[in-house]
């Protein structure tokens, strides 16, 4: 036999994952871009399931593993304060004695001293940070003294300082294996009401988002990312092969492996080549493995350990490892 000096793109008739007949076929809409295979790489010719991210796809269902290690941390708003760094008098009044106290917005003061009642000098008590600045000329004051009329001039330093609010949340490690968009739980930090929520990509915590920033914060609060198990769903297709991973070097090996990042053709409807990991008889329904998305088949309704029903039927038998056809269409 002469050495083969030819390499056929096309794949030979019958080879799983391909089209087994001209019946009218669909594909399962992407969202936002192309479906990709997942980390790890997405099997061929077997039973795929979009991940929480909506663009990936694994031959595991969402939810069926749970992500681990994604970390992040709260960062509080701020805004601009305006605390009282000065007084002088400028009115004295009458009737004040040394050791009165008065106050007014964002301040409280001790008459230092004091000429016929009059107040000559304050010395500031306490000074509480306010939003509205209360600086100005001639601001009235109270007492718990008999004086009366005495109006000070008053300086306040802008500054800033926390608002009791989350302002946003910032990953510091996304961690891995999360097969849908895990919980987000903020807690501590004195204040109560923010909540936020998470994106992920590739396994991976990609990102939070704060939807309320909650109030009364003091101290950034502790942000935790949980993901729980959830039960699987039927899949959402029959990962085709539609050659889209090349072998580009002599050396390589062939796999059915769709690598990760690879776009993918998942179809819901069609005839297909396809294999089997039991003995199949026509009319009987096609159960996907949720471990790696084999195929078995049982009769309709079956419960098969392991497996979820999927929508399509045996078109054309065979005993199990060999090629059979399953069909959306064709099973009566």
């Amino acid at each position: 036999m002469p050495f083969q000096n030819q390499v056929y793109q096309e794949p030979a008739y019958g080879v799983p994952g391909t089209y087994a007949s001209n019946n009218p076929s669909a594909s399962v809409l992407a969202g936002e871009g192309a479906l990709v295979a997942g980390t790890g790489g997405c099997t061929i010719a077997a039973f795929g399931w979009i991940q929480g991210d909506g663009q990936t796809v694994l031959n595991t269902p969402p939810g069926t593993s749970v992500g681990s290690g994604a970390t992040a941390t709260a960062t509080l708003g701020t805004e601009t304060t305006y605390t009282v760094s000065a007084l002088a008098v400028n009115a004295g009044g009458t009737g004040y004695a040394v050791g009165d106290t008065v106050e007014a917005t964002g301040f409280k003061a001790t008459v230092s001293t004091v000429s016929s009642g009059a107040v000559t000098g304050v010395t500031i008590q306490t000074a509480t940070a306010q939003t509205a600045d209360p600086a100005g000329t001639g601001i009235a004051t109270t007492t718990n003294g008999s004086g009366a009329g005495l109006t000070l001039d008053v300086t306040a330093t802008p500054g800033t300082s926390s608002n009791g609010e989350v302002a946003s949340i910032t990953v510091s490690a996304g961690g891995s294996g999360y097969t849908a968009v895990p919980t987000v739980t903020i807690s501590g930090g004195g204040g109560t009401g923010a909540t936020a929520t998470a994106t992920i990509y590739g396994g991976a915590v990609t990102g939070v988002t704060v939807t309320d920033g909650g109030s009364g914060y003091t101290s950034a609060p502790t942000v935790t990312i949980t993901q729980e198990a959830v039960t699987p769903g039927a899949p959402d297709g029959f990962v085709f092969n539609d050659r889209s991973a090349w072998i580009a070097d002599i050396y390589d090996e062939s796999t059915m492996v769709m690598p990760q990042g690879y776009m993918l053709d998942l179809k819901a409807q069609g005839d297909y080549f396809a294999v089997s990991t039991t003995a199949s008889t026509r009319g009987q329904k096609v159960f996907a493995s949720t471990t790696d998305g084999t195929i078995s088949t049982a009769a309709a309704g079956s419960t098969v350990s392991g497996s979820l029903e999927t929508e399509f039927y045996v078109a054309i038998g065979g005993n199990a490892g060999e090629t059979i056809t399953i069909s959306t269409w064709d099973h009566n």
